[in-house]
């Protein structure tokens, strides 16, 4: 009959477009769950931002407002579903090779006249593996075909991730 969320709002802060939608949907399941019983049940979700829209969608079970707020602001900042994103990514064995291999991709990219628009490049989330280093850069583009294009003009050590699940 309760449910306790520790730290509830860790979710809203990972460096991913989807990070919120991700966070509303698993709190909005749990919180779902704890009146499936014969007697009322409840939540109770720690966080440092209750005022923050996700969290006030969760408390009061408003998918729509969710909705509303989510697509507005990808509408704004132009992601998913109105835009189409990619994440190309270069790994080597420092650093400092793979941000100079991103710093000559973004300055190809942005001269090559695909009308995408460059994030980055930066630091991967996870940067460092057994492999090396990771930088990467997000497009985003009207048309899935640009950001084909543009993947292309990439040398080969390069990988490209159009449509990914998460820029993570």
């Amino acid at each position: 009959g309760l449910v306790g969320i520790v730290n509830g709002d860790t979710g809203l802060n990972l460096p991913d477009f989807r990070a919120e939608e991700l966070t509303f949907q698993q709190l909005y399941q749990v919180v779902g769950r704890v009146d499936r019983g014969h007697r009322k049940g409840f939540a109770l979700i720690q966080t440092r931002v209750p005022e923050h829209p996700i969290m006030q969608a969760v408390l009061n079970r408003d998918w729509d407002a969710f909705a509303e707020y989510e697509l507005h602001k990808r509408k704004t900042y132009l992601y998913p579903p109105f835009s189409y994103i990619a994440q190309f990514a270069i790994t080597k064995k420092t650093a400092v090779l793979a941000e100079k291999e991103a710093e000559k991709a973004i300055t190809l990219l942005s001269n090559a006249g695909l009308g995408i628009q460059l994030l980055g490049p930066s630091p991967s989330f996870y940067e460092q593996s057994a492999q090396g280093m990771t930088w990467h850069i997000i497009g985003k583009g009207p048309k899935r075909s640009q950001l084909v294009a543009a993947a292309r003009l990439l040398p080969s050590d390069w990988r490209c991730d159009i449509d990914p699940l998460n820029l993570l």
